[in-house]
């Protein structure tokens, strides 16, 4: 598993942050977009989706990859970004490649900023987290995700629960992960 991006704590870490940024301003009262913010086009399906999104209005594209913002990309330290994408009432969390057990800090981005999270890479992750704050895209196509986004983007039903959107699961994963590179660590003195 590769979400060692925030420290071996990061489940408490995304919980504090999602909480806050969702307590301070919830889904309904953001803008009825998602963020897609990438340079890397190597992803096709990742590139579909979002130009399907883009030409109906429900992307806010901030990356040098499909850019629909005049240019401006998003703030690049955590904190801008994070309040950047708090804005917005979803997050669009591709990974690169899909395959079980690739999972990166996509996922978690877009939950620290309280986002809806649409992800799409390990098939895996509804072993992880919630799916009423993160919806697993991965199987469907392209222009399946773009439906499932934009209905999950025009819905007026608020989320209002600031219940935990890791699953017990997630941490004994990440537990795991750890173990497994202090044996490798270990072996190698």
């Amino acid at each position: 598993m590769a979400v060692n991006w925030y420290g071996w704590d990061c489940d408490d870490k995304v919980l504090k942050l999602w909480r806050e940024n969702l307590a301070a301003k919830p889904l309904n009262n953001r803008i009825q977009q998602a963020i897609f913010c990438y340079s890397n086009d190597s992803c096709n399906h990742r590139n579909r989706t979002a130009e399907l999104l883009i030409r109906t209005g429900f992307v806010h594209s901030c990356g040098s990859l499909l850019n629909n913002c005049g240019g401006k990309t998003a703030p690049r330290d955590d904190v801008g970004y994070r309040q950047y994408c708090s804005a917005f009432k979803g997050y669009m969390a591709f990974e690169n490649s899909s395959f079980p057990g690739y999972l990166t800090e996509k996922i978690l981005l877009g939950l620290m900023a309280g986002c809806k999270t649409f992800y799409w890479g390990d098939a895996t992750i509804d072993a992880l987290f919630s799916e009423r704050h993160c919806l697993n895209l991965t199987g469907l196509s392209a222009r399946e995700s773009a439906r499932v986004i934009q209905q999950q983007l025009h819905s007026d039903q608020e989320e209002t629960s600031l219940d935990n959107p890791f699953k017990p699961a997630f941490r004994e994963r990440l537990m795991d992960a750890r173990n497994t590179l202090a044996r490798i660590l270990l072996s190698l003195l």
